[in-house]
């Protein structure tokens, strides 16, 4: 119990202490502070759960503790665009990823992950602070590959990989990953939250999109595991051609030359699967299926070119 109580009193002068510190003096800066808060606000949530033996109630209940202290903190001394009041927040909601990942199954996990990712480039952005971007950034590289434990299963064995199973909270914590990675980049690239940062909104879209494709890939291996074992290989060549079609739209639509160009690379590894692969491993009808959807898929990918080329005489300004 001392020990558990001194480490409470190390995350308070540690962690929140130099934040009042700099209130009081009114400090503009204070970024290796607040790096260096959190860090020693995760060790003590980490001791302190190992004083508890691990014990799932009362080590979440430390950590949402830490969470409401920085939280209330922050909002206490909010202002628009100053900078303690949003590394409170930040901080605040750092614990707050603990806590969700102490008392919530895999499953449910994404969810309440994805929301903050949101919600700290809401307050990143508010504040024009770089250092709370590369924060969401970090993040955001956590949400998006919180999901790929089925690919490490799927490696190991195809045994109970199947589709009903979790079916719900899998596609609600899919969808929400995918949802906010597209979100913020929306938002970042609109400026509708303060600023536009090019680079940082490219980036997550390219996450969004790609884990889009993961997801969708992933499910439909789920399926044909459980359903149709036979359609599994042509699926998938079914999948990747309507998802470069899906890009190259988008990319012509909106002069996009990353879209375009990723459907191309997607369209050739198609190929090289369809020749490579499925004439080898699949039966003879679904072979036929696979080669007349893609040559179908080719036939109007050429008609876009054909039909709009004029639309790509020049690509967009960058934002």
């Amino acid at each position: 119990m001392e020990t558990f109580v001194f480490t409470q009193v190390l995350f308070v002068a540690f962690s929140l202490m130099p934040f009042v510190r700099s209130i009081l003096k009114q400090e503009s800066g204070w970024g290796l502070g607040f790096v260096l808060a959190v860090i020693n606000g995760l060790l003590c949530c980490w001791y302190s759960a190992s004083l508890l033996d691990y014990q799932k109630m009362p080590g979440s209940l430390v950590s949402l503790s830490y969470a409401i202290v920085c939280l209330a903190g922050g909002l206490l001394v909010w202002q628009p665009k100053r900078l303690i009041s949003s590394w409170l927040i930040a901080q605040g909601m750092t614990f707050l990823l603990v806590f969700w990942a102490q008392i919530l199954s895999d499953d449910w996990l994404p969810v309440f992950w994805s929301a903050e990712v949101v919600v700290l480039y809401w307050i990143a952005a508010k504040s024009d602070d770089r250092l709370l971007l590369v924060g969401t950034t970090i993040i955001g590289f956590l949400v998006f590959f919180e999901g790929f434990a089925d690919l490490i299963h799927l490696g190991s064995s195809r045994h109970d990989f199947f589709f009903t199973p979790d079916f719900l909270p899998r596609w609600v914590a899919g969808i929400s990953v995918i949802a906010s990675l597209l979100l913020v980049s929306w938002l970042d690239q609109t400026g509708r939250v303060h600023g536009i940062h090019p680079k940082f909104s490219r980036l997550f879209e390219a996450l969004g999109i790609l884990r889009l494709f993961v997801f969708a890939n992933m499910e439909l291996l789920r399926f044909a595991t459980q359903f149709m074992r036979a359609i599994e290989a042509a699926a998938l060549s079914v999948l990747w051609s309507l998802f470069a079609v899906a890009l190259m739209i988008v990319g012509v639509w909106f002069r996009r030359k990353a879209y375009r160009f990723a459907a191309i690379v997607l369209l050739f590894a198609t190929v090289l699967k369809v020749f490579a692969y499925d004439t080898a491993e699949v039966s003879t009808p679904y072979r036929i299926l696979s080669c007349l959807v893609l040559g179908a898929i080719l036939v109007i990918v050429s008609f876009l070119y054909y039909r709009f080329g004029a639309r790509l005489g020049g690509e967009p300004k960058a934002k």
